[in-house]
Parts: structure tokens; sequence; C-alpha cells
């Protein structure tokens, strides 16, 4: 039963999966380990800066794979579809409830180097969940 009045364009799933599997990696591999070297004196301003700018690019795709996401798990239940949405799930939990805080924490000065490590190690759990939301596609499903 078809809720809405089109079909998920899996080229475009993929796309998206693949657009923020490749954040992700530049975000872990590149991004937040350049936190270690701005120095303290501009690093407040310089991480404002970042997460809004970020968040204009990023936030629209993860807004985007949410809705797509939860339409396959609606359109098409199956073991596949709910695989993808449990993955969306976890990413987006490990988003709000540590990822978030810790920018918080980071932009507010607190223990900064510390929070910053904290940042880099737990982003390893979305780095993994949006590369096996990507994965999914390759799988004989």
């Amino acid at each position: 039963m078809q809720i809405l009045p089109f079909q998920i364009n899996l080229n475009l799933s993929f796309a998206i999966d693949l657009s923020l599997a490749v954040f992700l990696w530049l975000v872990q591999c590149i991004i937040y380990p350049s936190f270690r070297h701005i120095s303290a004196d501009i690093f407040e301003k310089w991480h404002a800066g970042y997460q809004r700018r970020i968040s204009w690019i990023i936030g629209p795709i993860l807004l985007l794979q949410l809705f797509l996401v939860c339409i396959e798990a609606v359109q098409v239940p199956s073991s596949y579809s709910l695989i993808r949405l449990g993955l969306v799930a976890v990413s987006w939990l490990i988003t709000v409830c540590i990822s978030v805080p810790l920018h918080c924490r980071i932009e507010r000065g607190e223990e900064r180097e510390q929070s910053i490590e904290r940042l880099i190690q737990s982003n390893w759990l979305r780095t993994l969940t949006w590369s096996s939301l990507l994965l999914s596609h390759f799988l004989p499903w």
C-alpha cells in the first residue's frame, strides 16, 4: 500500500546515503582531529561558525535521509527497510545524546581537549552506522 503519491527513488536514497557516509568519514578523519590544532583563543568563535555553516549543508541531507528511510519502512516493510530504519535511529540517537552535548561542552570551553577526544572516539559509532547504511545498498536482500 503506497501512502504517498510517489515511490522512493533508490538512486536518490543511494546518493543521500553515499553523501552522508563520505561526510562522516571526512568528519572522522579530517575535521574533528583538526579541532586539536585550533588555538584556544579563537576556538570558541571558530567552532560556533563551523557548527552554523555545517548545519546548513548537512541538515537538509540528514532530514531527507530520515524522511526517505521512514517512508520506505512504511511503504515497503521488510527486514531491509527495518534494519535501515534502525541504523538511522541509532545514528540520530548518538548524534542527539552524545555528539551534540559534546559540541556544546567544546563550544563552552568545558574540558575542551578531553571533550574533543571523546567526540572523536564516539564519532566512530556514527561513522559505522552511516557507512552501514551505504553498504546496505550492496547486500543481497
